[in-house]
């Protein structure tokens, strides 16, 4: 290889090293796929008043549904990547209201979530990412 051809190699791997270091592509979070937890939403009971998809900060999705059941109006579910790793939920019941949450999880914010579903940012404000995704 001569050395003019060296030295553009040498330099566009150089340049390449330093953007995935410095927040270039190489350290972006991939957006995370909400169609498992849209077809989730969608298959869900006692859905008739509200269905709503969150996505929050690319590594939760709130699912928030609401319906006409007299035992079963109400249930706001937080997951993690994945429609099976449920971190916390919120429903109506037979027995009441009932909240759990699983151990480690962010259950401040969902508690935050939970009383602001009216706000486009569930509360989380600025230092939060949250979208909404069409159904």
């Amino acid at each position: 290889m001569s050395r003019p051809r060296r030295s553009l190699l040498m330099v566009l791997l150089l340049a390449a090293s330093a953007a995935a270091g410095c927040g270039g592509a190489g350290s972006a979070r991939p957006e995370l796929d909400p169609s498992p937890f849209v077809l989730l939403a969608q298959k869900g009971i006692c859905s008739d008043v509200k269905r709503r998809v969150f996505v929050i900060d690319e590594t939760m999705v709130l699912i928030d549904r609401a319906g006409s059941c007299p035992d079963n109006s109400y249930a706001l579910t937080l997951y993690g990547r994945t429609p099976t790793e449920v971190l916390c939920s919120k429903q109506d019941s037979i027995a009441g209201p009932r909240t759990s949450c699983a151990e480690g999880s962010p259950q401040d914010l969902f508690d935050t979530m939970t009383q602001n579903t009216n706000l486009p940012d569930l509360g989380l404000g600025k230092d939060h990412k949250v979208r909404s995704v069409p159904l």
